[in-house]
């Protein structure tokens, strides 16, 4: 009966039921069975019952190296870095081939910024599995704080092994972008915004991606960047958008509304937090759209395109005038 419930708990693992699973270990009696404690820590820490999880593991009087790398795990999820690489270390202590708990390590290591070790825990990865792109990955995450060149290779690396990684083609870009390489660089860069196409409300997904060409006789709806500060830099090609295409409605951080309907009076600016919640699309009726990441592709095809103009947001000049003065005074002056 035993090995019953234990393949059957197997299987709602294996296919990320771990409710089922728990509620299957709950009705169990076995519980001094090695394989069902390992589970129960399992389940417990993927339902992120951590505690519970350390209890279960406790009882296991053997320690393999897949108990440490599962304590490990544990403990990193309670923020307890330290203990997190011991138990890690005890895992490659019985078994050096365990590449999952030396690129666990390297993760642990680069949160605690210790650059030469992690380095070290990521090589060792890929020397026991050469195409292990996530080591690859974070390895260009580490190269890039002092070789962009070597970022460069293992990022190239990891679209080689795994052509959709979505993080790798946006730091690549980055890379390609800083070297000047802007035709490539846009292109790659247009990746961090595939993770949006999994979000967005299905009435947006039925709006075509703009492909930069008949601008004049095109609606864009235009979507801000994740960050406010991305946010602001992109606004930079606005003015561009504007003038080249029928009508422009940007979607944007509510506390940027006002700033940007001073810079940029011919555009339409609606609130993020409002637009989202009633997606009606019946009163702009867009016939195409796009993240404002993605204009520079169309518009700053080399350093040319860039205009001399450094300044483009406009605040209220009233409002400019008031400020002016008060901080004036009250800077004493600083």
């Amino acid at each position: 009966m035993t090995e019953e419930i234990l393949n059957k708990i197997k299987h709602f693992i294996n296919n990320n039921q771990f409710i089922e699973a728990e509620e299957l270990i709950e009705k169990s009696k076995n519980t001094n069975n090695t394989l069902m404690l390992y589970f129960s820590g399992f389940v417990k820490h993927m339902l992120n019952k951590n505690e519970e999880a350390i209890e279960y593991l406790k009882k296991i009087k053997k320690k393999t190296p897949e108990v440490f790398f599962l304590m490990g795990n544990i403990k990193e999820n309670l923020s307890k870095l330290d203990e997190a690489l011991g138990y890690l270390n005890q895992a490659i202590k019985i078994k050096d081939s365990y590449w999952q708990a030396h690129f666990n390590k390297g993760r642990i290591l680069v949160k605690k910024r210790n650059i030469e070790e992690a380095e070290k825990s990521l090589k060792k990865v890929l020397k026991i599995d050469q195409n292990n792109y996530n080591a690859e990955y974070f390895l260009g995450i580490l190269s890039a704080n002092y070789d962009f060149k070597i970022a460069e290779k293992h990022y190239r690396k990891v679209i080689s092994l795994y052509p959709d990684h979505e993080q790798a083609h946006a730091e690549l870009g980055k890379i390609l972008l800083f070297y000047g390489n802007l035709k490539e660089g846009w292109d790659e860069y247009q990746w961090r915004s595939n993770y949006l196409e999994k979000i967005y409300p299905q009435n947006i997904k039925s709006i075509p991606l703009w492909d930069g060409k008949n601008s004049l006789t095109h609606k864009l709806l235009i979507f801000r960047e994740q960050g406010l500060g991305d946010e602001i830099l992109f606004a930079s090609c606005y003015n561009e958008i504007i003038e080249k295409t029928k009508k422009c409605f940007f979607i944007s951080d509510s506390r940027l509304i006002n700033l940007f309907k001073n810079s940029f009076p011919k555009g339409e600016f609606l609130r993020e937090d409002i637009f989202s919640k009633n997606t009606d699309l019946s009163k702009i009726l867009p016939t195409a759209r796009i993240q404002n990441c993605n204009i520079p592709k169309y518009f700053r095809k080399s350093f040319k395109h860039f205009p001399n103009k450094r300044n483009y947001l406009e605040p209220n000049k009233e409002k400019y005038e008031i400020w002016k003065k008060k901080l004036l005074k009250d800077s004493k002056g600083k």
